[in-house]
């Protein structure tokens, strides 16, 4: 089983693909463009999983109020992936930010960047959360 985990952002999204099996991170990134993510979480599913089951987990946003531009940006990156997965029935989740803070440590060094290294996290969390 594969966990893409996925954290949008105003200004980059960050995407990270855990097997869950072996417990190691197969691919992670972050773009400023949504449409760059989507194409890599296609090309992760085309990747040759063979029927593997796969599970997507998105960061939602949470709260309201005033929503400035970054949030409004956000809102609108979340909806796309959100809905892309769910125009070709994968299996997405979307979780609270505070999902991936317990396993923010837990996360390879190698992995960097802020939004991927979230993305991880919240790979971690849901697997964690999940027995797998």
């Amino acid at each position: 089983m594969r966990i893409i985990g996925i954290d949008p952002g105003a200004k980059f999204t960050g995407i990270a693909v855990l097997n869950a099996t072996t417990g190691e991170f197969e691919f992670w990134a972050e773009s400023d463009d949504p449409v760059a993510i989507w194409e890599m979480v296609i090309g992760q599913l085309m990747h040759g999983y063979d029927g593997e089951e796969v599970h997507i987990v998105i960061e939602d946003i949470l709260g309201g109020g005033r929503r400035d531009e970054y949030v409004q940006r956000t809102i609108e990156v979340l909806g796309y992936l959100y809905n892309r997965c769910r125009e070709i029935k994968l299996r997405v989740t979307r979780v609270a930010p505070q999902a991936r803070l317990a396993n923010v440590s837990r996360v390879p060094k190698k992995i960097r960047g802020k939004d991927e290294k979230a993305a991880a996290a919240h790979a971690l969390s849901y697997k964690e959360g999940h027995g797998l």
